[in-house]
């Protein structure tokens, strides 16, 4: 039930807190209404007000507010033994962090080579979160205490960034960090987290793309940016 900040201010690459697995993120939470996809982000495909939303079960298209959308009661809680507890602050203490760094990648993608290793790592952290905490992947919504380990192989994957078309805005879902693996791959490789490129719209207009972990004697700890 630890509310306090994953990742000091201050901390290092080499700080034990970059490398601990299975990180407390349980703590009561008065919150009802529980975002999956968080506002902050959704808000960066707002267009007159408002977002664009197609329903595939319902075939349906609506328009409606981020605050409307991706939310669902409880989505976070867990029941333990009677006593009900959430990821819902964790969560809420890793958006904070990312969100004023989100925003400078939308306003310029060329800051993503004026990141520090300490920014990508809680860019990382935030995307691993995003990979686990969907509709999609409830089951293994555990898989969030390892969140630091997922940050640890996204940072040193391959990172890229640019505008998609003008005339074709990008799209998110209720699952933003899609993922690919190629069918046709060395017969050693099972198709692990590192071997999948990553696909991530920022915004409407923004697109960051992470290549597949090289296998290769010249891996470095930090992927090409």
């Amino acid at each position: 039930m630890d509310r306090s900040p994953i990742l000091p201010p201050a901390a290092s690459l080499e700080s034990r807190d970059r490398r601990r697995f299975n990180e407390p993120n349980l703590a009561p939470t008065s919150a009802v209404r529980q975002h999956y996809v968080p506002r902050f982000y959704l808000a960066n495909f707002i267009e007159g007000g408002r977002v664009d939303v197609y329903d595939f079960q319902k075939n349906k298209t609506f328009r409606a507010s981020p605050n409307n959308i991706a939310v669902e009661a409880h989505f976070n809680d867990l029941e333990m033994d009677g006593l009900v507890l959430s990821t819902e602050s964790w969560l809420t203490g890793i958006e904070s962090i990312v969100a004023p760094i989100l925003a400078r990648l939308v306003a310029d993608p060329g800051n993503l080579l004026q990141m520090s290793e300490e920014e990508e790592i809680h860019l990382s952290r935030f995307m691993a979160a995003q990979r686990f905490r969907v509709p999609a992947l409830e089951p293994f919504m555990v898989l969030l205490g390892e969140v630091q380990g997922w940050a640890n192989l996204l940072v040193a994957m391959p990172w890229r960034i640019g505008f998609g078309h003008s005339s074709l805005p990008l799209y998110t879902s209720d699952n933003p960090v899609s993922s690919w693996l190629t069918p046709v791959r060395p017969s050693w490789s099972g198709g692990a987290f590192p071997e999948h490129t990553y696909i991530y719209p920022l915004s409407s207009q923004i697109l960051l793309w992470i290549d597949p972990l090289p296998y290769s004697k010249s891996s470095q700890p930090r992927g090409k940016r």
